[in-house]
């Protein structure tokens, strides 16, 4: 709160993401960040992909078993799709970016990522 002049986060919704990697806000990671805090609880929805070789599934499960540790509500769910496929895309190599996904594991994944993300913003309605 103190980055971002004491503004806080009714929930959060995190999508493949890393969270030993420095915050540009704090200079520190979540994880360290959020072990250090005695903030209170918001909830959080992560989604991540099993096959992900971009970000490894373990640093979700390393920041969900944390963010229960202490207290805070989480939900994870775990896709079996790459890092791409938690927002139903597919990386395009040739193109250097991503395309919408055919059917399959991808969809699915962004289709529950969506959902997720219209859950969290009921909380601000």
């Amino acid at each position: 709160p103190e980055a971002v002049g004491g503004w806080r986060p009714l929930g959060a919704v995190c999508l493949g993401a890393a969270y030993t990697r420095a915050a540009p806000t704090t200079g520190g990671s979540p994880i360290e960040d959020l072990a250090a805090t005695g903030a209170a609880p918001v909830p959080f929805w992560l989604v991540h992909g099993t096959q992900d070789t971009v970000v490894p599934v373990e640093a979700s499960r390393e920041f969900a078993a944390l963010l229960a540790e202490k207290g805070w509500p989480v939900r994870f769910e775990e896709q079996p799709t790459d890092h791409a496929g938690v927002i139903g895309t597919e990386y395009d190599p040739a193109g250097q970016r991503c395309r919408p996904a055919s059917p399959g594991p991808a969809v699915a994944a962004g289709k529950l990522s969506a959902w997720m993300i219209a859950e969290a913003a009921h909380l601000a309605a």
